[in-house]
């Protein structure tokens, strides 16, 4: 507790009044409400109560004198946000722990970088365009969040998605693991999937890479045989969309979604115009692909019909966890108000 600011030990007490004197729920609330701080343990939160009613809780405040070296730590993350811990004490002389304790002391927190889709200058307008739609016509009719079909294709390989900085194998020796890669016999499966609602929608197999005949032979042949669960009232209002991938942008392609879906479709200057790069409005790639290929990848791959059976149990998986799925669709409507508050530039960093 003594590593505490009066300002966490003040918000301390103030979630354990908030829990009604619980110190488990406490701990729990606490965690919620401030992930980036250093989490106290049940007991902490019963102790402090205790010492503000006693007339303790004040702590003597000691003027802490920086050292020379602690200066130096701070000048130098101060010059260069991004250094590690480890490259900090090398230039200066000190140890891993000692910078790390200084950073902490300071109240300096590592975040990491996160990866998000490259946009240019002229896609901040259409990002506006589309999420103005979508937040006037969800005030409109809140029904919308259920009648948007969001589809994608992705593609799946044996090789997957590993990681040799982030997977390790604990052991008392070194077992000399090893995971394969690079195989010369390659495989991969083209999928096509949706989502609706509360409801996930595939997987279907495409039957090699994705062209305009393919693709238009799927929408003609296939696409309404999939939605045989979905209700019917919804049906008949359904936004189909997709992105603008070239197959999707074919005339014949886009012949046929206006003579099917007449103005209720989304799409490369469909009636409902899709924003160039932009993963980060639908479903699908910023929840969907992430999480089926986590689930598909934690076993290896070694033949066409493994990798297939993979995707069909995560499908599976995910389908009886519909609330989830809805949550995924329901988060369309608050990024849209995010990237429409930052004037269509990038948003995912402040979700």
């Amino acid at each position: 507790m003594q590593s505490l600011s009066n300002c966490e030990l003040a918000d301390m007490v103030y979630v354990y009044g908030y829990c009604d004197g619980n110190a488990s729920k406490a701990k729990t609330e606490y965690q919620i409400r401030f992930p980036n701080r250093i989490q106290p343990s049940r007991k902490s939160f019963s102790n402090i109560f205790r010492k503000l009613r006693t007339g303790t809780f004040a702590r003597k405040q000691e003027r802490v004198r920086r050292s020379s070296r602690d200066e130096d730590v701070m000048d130098l993350v101060e010059a260069n946000p991004s250094i590690s811990t480890r490259r900090a004490a090398t230039q200066i002389g000190v140890s891993k722990n000692y910078a790390w304790r200084v950073m902490k002391n300071a109240g300096i927190h590592p975040y990491h970088f996160q990866k998000v889709q490259a946009l240019k200058e002229i896609d901040y307008a259409s990002r506006i365009t589309f999420c103005d739609w979508v937040i006037r016509s969800y005030e409109q009719d809140p029904r919308l969040l259920n009648q948007i079909l969001y589809t994608d294709e992705a593609m799946f390989t044996r090789e997957g998605i590993f990681n040799s900085r982030n997977n390790h194998y604990w052991s008392k020796e070194n077992p000399h693991i090893i995971r394969q890669h690079a195989f010369q016999e390659r495989i991969a499966v083209n999928v096509w999937a949706g989502m609706i609602g509360n409801q996930l929608i595939g997987p279907y197999f495409l039957p090699g890479r994705l062209d305009s005949e393919l693709y238009l032979d799927f929408l003609l042949n296939r696409l309404f045989d999939l939605l045989d669960d979905v209700n019917l009232a919804d049906l008949r209002l359904i936004h189909f969309q997709h992105d603008g991938a070239p197959p999707h942008f074919a005339r014949s392609v886009r012949e046929h979604l206006n003579e099917t879906f007449g103005q209720r479709w989304i799409g490369r200057n469909g009636p409902i115009k899709w924003p160039p790069r932009s993963p980060d409005l639908t479903p699908l790639d910023f929840y969907l692909w992430g999480v089926c290929k986590d689930m598909v990848y934690k076993t290896p791959v070694h033949t066409r019909e493994d990798l297939m059976n993979g995707i069909n149990n995560a499908f599976e998986i995910l389908k009886n966890n519909p609330n989830q799925i809805r949550s995924a669709t329901r988060a369309v409507l608050k990024r849209c108000r995010m990237c429409r508050s930052h004037n269509g530039h990038h948003f995912e960093q402040f979700l």
